[in-house]
């Protein structure tokens, strides 16, 4: 048992995990089996065990802890999986623990199950509101990457900041960096970067650890493109200029570099992101022709291998070819980040052929598995109203939205003349002035007078003017 805990304790660079000892008495021995689970998801590599089955009142009394402390290994075991046995199994034993000891491992993982199995805004909600959560670096890291992971990158900040003040200064320092550069905040992150170049040996080590000998190499590399005046040495400079800089620089310069792309991971990669621009302002042309020039997608990682096919199904639902993207749909390899995606793909097919019912079950669980992404919100809400006539689903729809994300202009702009559909202008004047603080005064001033008609039209159309 100590061998197996001591060794997920402190991690090293070669275990060998398949030449270890086995666990004595196993499998009876729970603690045994808790600490190789925990090893395991250390290192990353499943471990082939059984959650446990059910156990009586008297069973859960009687070796609580032992079962809560093996499921929670079993359950970081396996991040990224949906087990269907894992989850009623953490709801009876977070009930028969009474004095809540242990309420913030079962949670934590409960959180996760939700998470990866598709119900982002469930999971997020679940490990935002954990009491750990005020005095937890690790909670608030994984919180701070999974908005990261949906986009919400100014919100990701927030939660990383405070894993940083709670103790996990390097590594989330390096979040917060990414975090800020893809929130297009440069002058922040470069502060961040440049810590990260300065780092020196950690307290009772005489030289920096190879793990933070990278976080310095990785500062060299994005401060080289984040200036104004960035230099462009090689691939990973066009690459990483083409990432963080697409939404500011002009088309054709991004586009001189993508050619310049030698290696094909990268030109996948830059790729990819430049078809998702040009698809999110409407090019669709350009995107199609960037689309039929990706690299061939063989030989590449299964990350980049699963961006290109959900790519190339992003094109054809933009070309509103819904027979096709139902065929490719039921095909393409995708991973888990693109598989949460597929729902509003689905829900698009099922509209495309009158099939109301699929398609408003199938676009309710697109606001759960992407509850950040705006522009798929936003088009939910709009089918909820022109397609099935229903203002008040539609409202709800942007109501639960905001709430997860209450800083986003274009959400709460279709919040704001939502509300003054379903007669709530009390509601749609105090959205309004919320977005009078979060945009230029040009760009609310335009909207404010859209806003002002529609409310006169509505008016009007009551009679009340």
């Amino acid at each position: 048992n100590n061998l197996w805990a001591i060794l997920a304790e402190r991690k090293t660079d070669n275990p060998q995990l398949a030449k270890l000892p086995a666990i004595q008495h196993e499998p009876s021995n729970l603690i045994g089996r808790a600490n190789k689970l925990a090893l395991y998801a250390r290192y990353g590599e499943l471990l082939p065990l059984a959650p446990l089955d059910k156990a009586g009142k008297a069973g859960l009394e009687k070796d609580l802890n032992q079962r809560i402390a093996y499921t929670y290994n079993y359950g970081l075991n396996r991040i990224g999986e949906t087990d269907d046995a894992l989850f009623p199994l953490l709801t009876a034993l977070e009930k028969a623990d009474k004095n809540g000891i242990n309420i913030s491992r079962t949670q934590f993982i409960t959180a996760c199950y939700e998470y990866y199995r598709g119900n982002t805004d469930a999971g997020i909600q679940a490990l935002a509101s954990l009491p750990a959560l005020d005095k937890d670096a690790y909670f608030n890291t994984v919180l701070g990457l999974w908005l990261a992971e949906q986009q919400a990158f100014q919100l990701a900040d927030y939660y990383l900041k405070r894993a940083v003040e709670l103790g996990n200064d390097r590594e989330g320092k390096f979040y917060r960096a990414i975090a800020l550069s893809e929130a297009g905040d440069f002058v922040e992150a470069a502060v961040l970067w440049k810590e990260l170049m300065k780092l020196t040996p950690r307290e009772g080590e005489k030289e920096l650890s190879e793990a933070d000998k990278e976080l310095g190499v990785w500062a060299v590399k994005i401060l080289h493109v984040l200036a104004d005046d960035a230099t462009i040495e090689d691939d990973n400079d066009r690459y990483n200029f083409i990432h963080y800089k697409r939404n500011i620089v002009p088309l054709p310069t991004l586009m001189e570099l993508y050619a310049q792309i030698k290696d094909n991971k990268l030109k996948a990669k830059a790729g990819c992101e430049l078809i998702n621009l040009l698809l999110s302002k409407r090019e669709i042309s350009k995107a199609l022709d960037l689309a039929i020039g990706l690299p061939a997608n063989t030989g590449l990682p299964s990350a980049i291998s699963s961006e290109l096919n959900y790519t190339k199904l992003h094109v054809l639902a933009a070309q509103q070819k819904f027979g096709d993207l139902e065929t490719q749909l039921a095909t393409a390899k995708l991973n888990l980040f693109h598989r949460k995606g597929t729902a509003y793909f689905r829900a698009q097919i099922a509209e495309d052929k009158k099939d109301f019912k699929t398609a408003e079950k199938q676009y309710m669980q697109a606001t759960l598995a992407q509850p950040y992404h705006e522009q798929n919100i936003v088009a939910i809400a709009r089918f909820f109203q022109n397609k099935i006539g229903d203002s008040n689903k539609a409202y709800q729809v942007l109501v639960q939205a905001v709430r997860t994300n209450e800083k986003s202009v274009p959400l709460l702009q279709a919040y704001t003349q939502q509300a003054l559909i379903v007669g709530l202008e009390d509601y749609s004047d105090k959205a309004l002035a919320q977005l009078e603080k979060l945009v230029p005064v040009t760009d609310f001033n335009t909207f404010k007078e859209l806003y002002e008609t529609q409310k006169k039209e509505m008016r009007k159309a009551k009679g009340l003017d």
